[in-house]
């Protein structure tokens, strides 16, 4: 079996984990001919075992085979931002919008009972770097997970009921107060567990832009990435990604968790709401 089937095979465990040990790993010459560092592993792997012997353990029946579903939205983030600065005379981003109108359809969707008193939460993650260039060498570059969060918090009912401008003018107010903030909790004047706490539940939506997170800084030697996301997503939270940095025809790419299944047809009513 080719090294670099075996190589393959390893790399897609998580769907069908199938490796073959075969007497061929033991002849010096094969070794010599393939990759020496792969067969010491796969001796080291299976040492102990008969030379005869052959694991296929197969999952890939247990996975249920899903397709991913890929929308297109017509929303006028141009037309919003015009609008905002218009009326508030201060000037907002693509991710500024597109996150009110997240914030604020799911909410509709959703729409909990007793909205008049249960608070939703919004949680932006921003990149806490440019805050330290007098504590940490180097001001440019992406600093390890160097993060903080801008909180948005309001009554159900005031969300569903604002406007999209109000909503991006909360939002704006929470990213300015980041700053002030982020060194009240480096000097223990400011907890951040109550943002933390309120994270883990269905009433709060954690949205990020991943470039302006830093992630799009990281480079390894061959280039930044082409594209940055989060490997995985936890059941216990709801988390979006936008990505404003990959223009597609003037838009934004957005992936994430956003509502549970029974919710789902009224979010999508919500989002063509906006886009008509």
């Amino acid at each position: 079996m080719p090294v670099r089937t075996i190589q393959r095979s390893l790399q897609s465990q998580f769907v069908s984990w199938t490796v073959t040990y075969s007497e061929d790993f033991t002849n010096e010459t094969y070794c010599r001919k393939r990759s020496r560092k792969a067969c010491d592993y796969l001796l080291q792997l299976f040492y102990g075992l008969s030379l005869t012997t052959i694991l296929h353990l197969e999952f890939s029946s247990a996975i249920p085979n899903l397709h991913l579903e890929f929308s297109t939205l017509d929303v006028q983030l141009d037309k919003m931002k015009e609008e905002f600065l218009k009326e508030t005379g201060r000037t907002c981003s693509d991710f500024d919008v597109t996150v009110a109108v997240l914030l604020q359809c799911r909410t509709r969707a959703i729409n909990p009972d007793h909205a008049e008193t249960l608070d939703f939460h919004l949680i932006c993650p921003s990149n806490a770097r440019p805050l330290l260039h007098e504590l940490i060498p180097g001001y440019e570059g992406y600093y390890g997970n160097c993060t903080y969060r801008a909180l948005v918090t309001a009554p159900a009912s005031k969300i569903m009921q604002a406007s999209v401008t109000d909503i991006v003018g909360w939002i704006l107010d929470a990213k300015e107060k980041i700053s002030e903030k982020f060194w009240k909790w480096l000097d223990g004047e400011h907890s951040d567990k109550s943002i933390i706490a309120s994270a883990s539940n269905y009433k709060t939506i954690v949205v990020t832009d991943m470039d302006k997170l830093g992630s799009k800084d990281v480079n390894y030697g061959w280039g930044p990435p082409v594209q940055s996301g989060m490997l995985r997503y936890s059941d216990h939270m709801v988390f979006c990604v936008v990505d404003s940095s990959l223009k597609i025809e003037g838009g934004v790419r957005i992936s994430g968790r956003l509502v549970r299944e029974e919710h789902l047809q009224a979010f999508r009513d919500e989002i063509n709401k906006v886009c008509n």
